[in-house]
């Protein structure tokens, strides 16, 4: 499967951006990006696909990625 670029940040100026995802149910498509992820899990459960593992996703879950890492989080 085809990864999909996605850009993070919107100027090489910023730091960090924060996205906050509050949903019954969410999914994102296989991409990579330039910039590291932090991705902590509060609620909810699913699996997430990183590079090549597949692990279980549930509360508590905190996950940092770097750079050019294809992965995908799903419920």
């Amino acid at each position: 499967m085809k990864s999909i670029f996605e850009k993070l940040t919107q100027s090489p100026d910023e730091g960090f951006a924060l996205k906050e995802m509050r949903a019954s149910s969410y999914g994102c498509p296989w991409h990579f990006h330039d910039e590291c992820e932090l991705i902590l899990t509060l609620a909810g459960g699913g699996h997430r696909i990183v590079g090549d593992n597949i692990a279980p996703l549930g509360p508590g879950d905190l996950v940092l990625l770097g750079p050019r890492l294809p992965h995908t989080y799903q419920n």
